[in-house]
């Protein structure tokens, strides 16, 4: 993110991620892997599906000179352990 600041861009907003197209569904399952948990996924089908699939193009962020350094689940593996170390709030803290 810090290849950012000091920059002028006329845009105001970059996306930033892998651009690499994934499900939903797929994201849950990583994020249960990592909690190490099995849960039944269950869909409301009373509801639009709104966005199955997600990517986030990235192509502006690389016109600033960004690229992906840490692969998603490395990623992902490091977030959830911050969020554990420091903004748990499931386990008292």
């Amino acid at each position: 993110m810090y290849i950012f600041l000091g920059k002028k861009t006329k845009d105001t907003l970059i996306n930033i991620g892998s651009g690499k197209d994934m499900k939903i569904t797929d994201y849950a399952r990583l994020i249960m892997k990592k909690f190490d948990c099995d849960l039944k996924i269950k869909f409301d089908k009373t509801k639009k599906d709104g966005t199955p699939r997600k990517v986030l193009e990235v192509k502006l962020a690389k016109k600033y000179g960004w690229k992906p350094k840490v692969p998603l689940n490395e990623g992902l593996k490091i977030t959830i352990q911050d969020f554990i170390e420091n903004h748990n709030i499931l386990y008292g803290k």
